[in-house]
Formats: structure tokens, C-alpha cells, sequence
């Protein structure tokens, strides 16, 4: 399926060491060639960084001009400059022993590869979110009429749990873990409200149905995904993305749902903060019915 190519100007701005999470981000929407060259990048980032283009375009069996697609698909110039940003990611890459879960590794050791893999999942992901798409988000949903909060399968917990945090600060949220009551619900949207939704993949059609909806009403999208080319990506107004490596026993699953809560608690301190007083009275109004 065509992609569209990431540019410096709308594709993830480079910053210090991004540039091997911003390949994982993109990697689903790479044509078959550029993923050979992605995987040879993501698996010898140190080797890569010593290679002229040519070695790169031999061992990734692709030519030449697909590195460079490669590189802009990135919001580089070329060659070059991919290189520099390898060398800036490959200092702190190499701070985490991060490998595979082995038959035989020993219970202290698969402990220590399951935290490591959800301390990871964060640095990238704080590394790769926008602040700017993050402070918007903490915009609209202060100003929000009403907030609802879709998702499905593992991802249903996750708006969940977003679903009460935001209720806790006073402000109108709905939620359903049933795809067709989100529909329903997305159907009352209007341009006040706000719809945010949660998918790992960002391709999961029963979370993108209810968000069209809502996008059609005139509410504001905001995505949670860990995939920036995404079709949710691609809807929302407000892309939120995280990042997390493929681990062998899906351990890094949880490190993605690590992640997204997060972002989440992240967007409710910050709403929070900005609500101050009425946020304080209706945490203590709530805590108070608790007791």
C-alpha cells in the first residue's frame, strides 16, 4: 500500500537520540526495499554508522537511491546526515542490555529483562513525544464541553482507566468498552467535545469507526499509538505516539500499555494543574463519598 513519505516538516522532529525509535514508529508503512535497509540499521547501529552508502545499499541487498528514500522518509537530507543522527542515538542505545527472553534464562533474569523492557518503552517514548502535540491535547481537553474515551481489546483498560482519571477532575467523560455503544456515543459529539482514542497498532477498525464519527461532528481527535503513519495517526488532530521494541513472549506488550498510561497521567497532572482550584474540590469532594 503507498505510504506517505515523512517530511522535516510533517513527519517526528529529530532530536537526540530518536532516530532508532522514529524507524520502529515507521517501520509498518515502509515499502518491502527501505525495511531492508531499516532492518540492517536497527539491528547493527553501531557497525552501520562506520559504512559509506554503498556498503549499506550491498548489505541491505537494495540500491542506492532507495537509502536516500529511506533517509528522507525519515526528514533527513541524505546519507550523511542519517549518519550523524546514528551516531548521537548510539551512545545512549547501548546503556540498556535489552535482548530476548532465552528458555533457560534464569528467574532473576527474565525479572530484570521485563523491567528493563518497560523502562525502555518510556525513555523511547519520552523521547519521541511531541510536547508541542502534548500541550494541545492538555488544551483541549481543559476546554472540552465532554470527552470520550474509546478503545478495544487490551486497549479498552487503558480508556478506561483514562475515563475515570479525567471524571476524578469534574469534567463530563463518557466511555464503553462495547464498540457499538462508542458509536452511539461518538454520534452525540459536537465541536466542543473531544474524542481520544487508544490502539497499539493504530489500525484496530472498531476504535477508528466511533473516532471518523466524532472527527464528522467536528470534535477534536486526539490518538495515543505507537504508530505515527498509522491510519489513527493519520485522523487525528493530536497525535500522542509512543515506542517500544519488539520482544520475544510479547513482554514489551506491557511495556506499551506502560507507556500509554503515561501519557495519560501525564495529560491529568498537566489538566490538572490547569484547572487548580475546581480540581482540588472535586478530588476532595470525591475522596470525602470514598471514605
Amino acid at each position: 500500500m503507498p505510504r506517505r513519505a515523512l517530511s522535516k516538516t510533517r513527519g517526528p522532529q529529530r532530536k537526540e537520540g530518536t532516530l532508532l525509535t522514529s524507524i520502529r514508529s515507521i517501520y509498518p508503512s515502509l515499502f518491502s526495499a527501505e525495511k531492508k535497509v531499516a532492518d540492517l540499521i536497527l539491528k547493527r547501529p553501531q557497525k552501520v554508522v562506520h559504512l559509506p552508502i554503498g556498503e549499506v545499499a550491498r548489505r541491505s541487498g537494495v540500491a542506492k537511491s532507495t537509502v536516500v528514500r529511506f533517509c528522507r522518509s525519515l526528514g533527513h537530507s541524505g546519507y550523511s546526515e542519517l549518519k550523524i543522527s546514528l551516531a548521537q542515538d548510539s551512545v545512549p542505545e547501548v546503556k540498556y542490555i535489552h535482548q530476548d527472553i532465552k528458555p533457560k534464562d534464569e528467574s532473576a533474569t527474565i525479572t530484570q529483562k521485563v523491567f528493563h523492557a518497560n523502562i525502555q518503552g518510556l525513555a523511547d517514548s519520552l523521547k519521541i513525544l511531541d510536547r508541542k502535540e502534548v500541550k494541545k491535547a492538555v488544551e483541549d481537553l481543559a476546554n472540552a464541553k465532554k470527552v470520550l474515551f474509546c478503545g478495544v481489546g487490551t486497549s479498552a483498560p487503558i480508556a478506561e482507566e483514562a475515563y475515570h482519571r479525567f471524571l476524578y477532575l469534574g469534567i463530563p467523560c463518557v466511555f464503553s468498552g462495547d464498540p457499538h455503544l462508542q458509536i452511539g456515543l461518538a454520534l452525540s459529539l459536537t465541536k466542543q467535545d473531544v474524542a481520544v482514542g487508544v490502539s497499539h497498532s493504530g489500525s484496530t477498525e472498531d476504535t477508528l469507526k466511533p473516532l471518523r464519527l466524532a472527527k464528522e461532528n467536528g470534535a477534536t481527535v486526539i490518538c495515543i499509538t505507537n504508530y505515527i503513519n498509522s491510519p489513527i495517526a493519520q485522523l487525528a488532530d493530536i497525535k500522542l505516539i509512543t515506542s517500544f521494541r519488539e520482544i520475544i513472549f510479547r513482554i514489551a506488550a506491557m511495556a506499551a500499555r506502560v507507556a500509554q498510561l503515561t501519557i495519560i497521567e501525564a495529560l491529568y497532572v498537566n489538566v490538572a494543574i490547569k484547572m487548580k482550584d475546581k480540581a482540588v474540590r472535586n478530588i476532595e469532594k470525591l475522596e470525602k463519598l470514598l471514605r
